[in-house]
């Protein structure tokens, strides 16, 4: 088997997942076995919680899953601990979406 020089990545909603919210037997059992048999280097990026995104990917073996929470609510952010110089950056024209 060739070495890997690609990863693959994909997202859940409108993607792996089927009109039920799931990911189908067929399609975990397709990537289980390029990730197993072909060495397939395979990850699923969402933002949606590890509590829904774990679950709904198990079925995947030997994908890993990235998960970004990328938006921010203002105010816990202000009230946060988080240093001063990353909350003037998210705050700023170039830092992340806000839930506004």
């Amino acid at each position: 088997m060739a070495t890997p020089t690609t990863l693959y990545v994909s997202d859940l909603d409108g993607t792996l997942l089927n009109p039920e919210a799931k990911i189908s037997a067929t399609t975990a059992d397709i990537l289980s076995r390029l990730i197993a048999d072909e060495g397939l280097l395979f990850t699923i990026a969402t933002a949606r919680t590890p509590a829904t995104a774990v679950p709904m990917t198990e079925a995947i073996g030997g994908a890993h899953t990235l998960i970004g929470e990328f938006n921010y609510d203002p105010d816990m952010l202000r009230a946060g601990p988080y240093p001063a110089y990353l909350k003037e950056r998210i705050l700023s024209d170039h830092g992340h979406l806000s839930n506004e």
